[in-house]
């Protein structure tokens, strides 16, 4: 299985970062974002910033402690599985999700199409 990943997540000229994380996970780029096309992709799940645990906290979560951090260049940690961005159903290794999941759009917008209510906790 594959193991956790590292990558730089870096300043760009206007001071911002230019990522857009929904808890933590990215997803997406702010146009002209210097992370864009990177190392990064839309899907990766953020699990440390500049050596320092994502949590689910206000002081923890991955845009806290990116915000807090110094410097143009922050080292952060990424789970070894991309997860879909829109549905959070479905997670697959970098490699699989790079040759694309094309086949996965018909599923994720059924299931974004059920009401709240009508889904279950599997597990």
């Amino acid at each position: 299985f594959k193991k956790p990943r590292k990558a730089q997540l870096r300043r760009g000229p206007n001071g911002g970062f230019g990522v857009l994380i929904d808890g933590s996970t990215i997803t997406g780029f702010a146009e002209g974002s210097v992370n864009a096309g990177g190392e990064l992709s839309v899907g990766d799940v953020l699990t440390s910033v500049v050596g320092k645990d994502v949590g689910s906290g206000d002081d923890n979560s991955a845009v806290s402690l990116i915000k807090a951090s110094k410097g143009d260049t922050l080292e952060v940690g990424l789970a070894a599985l991309r997860q879909c961005h829109r549905c959070c159903c479905l997670a697959s290794c970098p490699s699989c999700a790079e040759l694309g999941l094309a086949w996965h759009a018909h599923e994720c917008e059924e299931y974004l199409r059920v009401a709240p209510e009508e889904k279950r906790e599997i597990g």
